[in-house]
């Protein structure tokens, strides 16, 4: 890890922890799983019904696929027009 001048790898890693924390990820298990913190996944849940507190790395996919149609219902319900990517 190259870091700068007098920036530790301890204070890297709780910056790191900090920037994830305020994306919603409360932590990162040393197995990949990941764990998202309660109130960014409430908001998902009230906007789309989307409820995943954790996602292991194998089921990244599965998870994934299950998010873009809970999104794509949200926006035919608001009589969006969602354009493919």
């Amino acid at each position: 890890m190259a870091l700068s001048d007098g920036l530790g790898a301890a204070s890297a890693e709780q910056i790191n922890q900090g920037g994830q924390r305020f994306e919603g990820i409360e932590r990162i298990d040393p197995s990949g799983a990941v764990h998202f913190t309660e109130s960014r996944m409430q908001a998902l849940t009230r906007t789309l019904g989307y409820q995943c507190r954790s996602m292991e790395l194998a089921e990244v996919g599965d998870w994934a696929d299950e998010l873009q149609a809970k999104y794509r219902a949200y926006v035919e319900r608001l009589g969006i027009t969602a354009t493919e990517t």
